[in-house]
Formats: structure tokens, C-alpha cells, sequence
């Protein structure tokens, strides 16, 4: 059995098969993503031109999964755990004598700095989504999934993407076991979903 990835930009009506299968697995209604549209647009989001990519998976002639990636507008800010550093250091300058004064004045230049230097690459940030990542149910089991997500991470490296983000549902426990082998950690909800509580939003810093 010989698996195959290949780009789907030229093969929109596979790749509808295999998006009619994911959502009748999934059971659930995709409305609040606009999934209508995305359907009728294929590729849309995911085209080269718009810097995304679609792939579909083939093991040996048969289609066996998809996932596709887009460029997505939201910020990533990762100052928490320097405030939370900034702010025992603070407590511990605060127990020392006035002769730290001046100490204290170059720290808060530095933080000054640094933020400004933060809030630059924030405003630069270049963030993708892996989306629609499926594979049918007699194909399980043969690491087309870990495949299809290996393809989309180096191709997202390739083009220049600073973070790659993903939702999924808490119950796909073989698919977060998945994306946490790659590197991905979860976080806040970057988006309105109506069925959060039941969603993990995952990560991935690309470089």
C-alpha cells in the first residue's frame, strides 16, 4: 500500500468528496465558519495566490484524506510569562535598599525596550490555520494523518509563517496526540466558536 500526497488546487471536486465526508463525521453544524462559502469557493483561502496550500491524500489510487492551510488576521502575544518574570522582579527590587534606584531606572529602559521590540513583531506576525485535516475511516491507522500534517508544517516554514494555529474537537484524542508530536501547545480561543467548551485550540511556533 503506497501512500501519496499531492497538491489538490486542480482537483476541487475530490477534494468536496472528502469535505462532505468530514462534516457529516463530524456531526456538527459549521455555519459559524462560513463553511458554505468555503465549499462553493474551493480553493478560495487555501490557494497559492492567497499563501495557502491543499492537499489530498491517495493511498495507493484511492482518496484517503485531506487538510488545508490559510493565512489567518490575529495576533499571538506571549508577554504573560514576562510579566509575570517583570513583576517578581519588581517585588524582589522593592525589598533591597535605594542604592538600587538607579538599577531600577536601566531594568524599566530595557522592559521599555523590549516591549516596543514585542509589539513590533507582533504587529509582523505572519500566522497560518490547518484546517480540514480528515482522513476516511478504512484509511485510519496508516499515519496519512501524521503525513498530511508533516507536509503542511514544512510548507509553512517555507513560507515564512511565524505561528501555525488549529482547532479540534476534545473528543479526536489520536489527532491532539498527533499535533502535541509536533510541537503544538494549547492556548486561547483565537476565534468565536460556538461549541468552545468542547474545542482545544493548539499552537505551533515555526521558528
Amino acid at each position: 500500500m503506497v501512500v501519496k500526497i499531492v497538491e489538490a488546487y486542480e482537483k476541487v471536486e475530490e477534494v468536496k468528496i472528502l469535505f462532505k465526508e468530514y462534516v457529516e463525521w463530524l456531526n456538527i453544524d459549521l455555519s459559524f465558519q462560513n463553511f458554505s462559502e468555503e465549499f462553493d469557493s474551493l480553493p478560495g483561502k487555501y490557494s497559492l495566490e492567497k499563501d495557502g496550500r491543499l492537499y489530498i491524500a491517495y493511498s495507493d489510487d484511492s482518496l484517503a484524506g485531506c487538510v488545508g492551510l490559510r493565512k489567518i488576521d490575529i495576533k499571538i502575544n506571549n508577554n504573560n510569562n514576562n510579566n509575570n518574570n517583570n513583576s517578581n522582579s519588581n517585588n524582589n527590587n522593592n525589598n533591597n535598599n535605594n542604592n538600587n534606584n538607579n538599577n531600577n531606572n536601566q531594568v524599566d529602559e530595557a522592559s521599555i525596550i523590549k516591549k516596543g521590540q514585542e509589539q513590533k513583531q507582533e504587529q509582523e506576525q505572519r500566522i497560518c490555520e490547518m484546517k480540514r485535516l480528515f482522513v476516511k475511516s478504512e484509511f485510519r491507522g496508516l499515519k496519512i494523518g501524521k503525513l498530511l500534517v508533516e507536509r503542511l508544517i514544512s510548507d509553512a516554514k517555507e513560507q515564512n509563517y511565524d505561528y501555525m494555529v488549529l482547532d479540534t474537537l476534545k473528543t479526536l484524542t489520536t489527532a491532539i496526540s498527533i499535533y502535541k508530536s509536533f510541537g503544538f501547545v494549547e492556548f486561547y480561543p483565537y476565534y468565536y466558536n460556538p461549541n468552545a467548551d468542547a474545542v482545544t485550540f493548539l499552537k505551533l511556533k515555526l521558528k
